[in-house]
């Protein structure tokens, strides 16, 4: 599994891969195929490279989210968590748990319709973004549409996580 959709996906891994007949999952971020990913991630393959790739027979694209590839304030103290495995704190108090719910069910709707319009399926693998997740959001992401779903964390020993997920070990 490779995240962020960077470039050298495209150009470095890819190659290897057809080399070797071996399959792999990428993972994009789609708002950032909108509008660019933030300051430090670098270049991130195009829509247009996305479909080349897929056209090897060789890669399914998942969703990393739509713009939930970020660190959020989540207590009164400012320490911060991931997005879309934390309720955020704002000066009046925590995110409800209604208002989380409808936060993750619209970015990965937004997920969703760019998979659609871009490459013309939906996403049927949710990598979520530094491996964390909530059972709330694991649950959504099953009702959109995902098949399996990819972390990091080691809290694997849940009915839903047995189910559809893959735990993950990141290697630099």
């Amino acid at each position: 599994t490779f995240d962020d959709g960077c470039k050298s996906f495209y150009t470095d891994v890819l190659p290897l891969l057809k080399e070797f007949n071996y399959p792999a999952v990428l993972a994009i971020v789609t708002s950032w195929e909108e509008v660019g990913p933030p300051q430090g991630v670098g270049a991130i393959v195009s829509w247009d490279q996305i479909r080349e790739i897929e056209l090897s027979g060789l890669v399914t694209t998942a969703s990393h989210s739509h713009n939930m590839h970020n660190f959020v304030v989540n207590n009164p103290f400012g320490n911060r968590g991931q997005e879309g495995a934390t309720l955020l704190y704002t000066p009046n108090g925590y995110e409800t748990r209604d208002s989380y719910q409808k936060r993750l069910a619209g970015d990965m709707e937004l997920t969703q319709r760019a998979f659609e319009k871009n490459l013309g399926h939906s996403a049927e693998i949710y990598v979520w973004p530094y491996g964390e997740y909530t059972k709330l959001g694991a649950e959504m992401a099953q009702a959109a549409g995902a098949k399996v779903l990819f972390t990091l964390g080691d809290d694997v020993d849940t009915k839903l996580h047995r189910h559809l997920g893959v735990n993950r070990t990141i290697i630099y």
